[in-house]
């Protein structure tokens, strides 16, 4: 019995080492996600903008070219801007709290 208690004891304190270990890789895990989704949101926010500004500034300028008579071949195509964002996790802010 004496055995078994003591093997229980090891199992319960290398448990809490790996749990230990496998929270701290989920917050950094989280932190990381957090950053791609942040960056994620960013850069599809300057595309858009960007897209924004070429179909009123350039396109629509060639397109009135094109219906003048100064251009050959195809049409311009449309440009559209990108209308999905990254999802967010429910959870991320409870395991990155503290991190930033």
């Amino acid at each position: 019995c004496a055995m078994e208690q003591e093997k229980l004891k090891e199992n319960a304190q290398e448990i809490c080492r790996v749990g230990s270990r496998l929270y701290d890789g989920l917050r950094s895990m989280a932190g990381h996600m957090t950053k791609v989704g942040r960056n994620l949101r960013k850069t599809t926010e300057a595309y858009n903008n960007a897209v924004g500004s070429m179909e009123r500034n350039v396109l629509s300028k060639g397109r009135q070219l094109r219906a003048l008579g100064a251009g050959n071949g195809d049409d311009l195509a449309v440009v559209e801007g990108v209308e999905v964002y990254p999802r967010e996790f429910a959870s991320l802010p409870l395991l990155v709290e503290g991190m930033e």
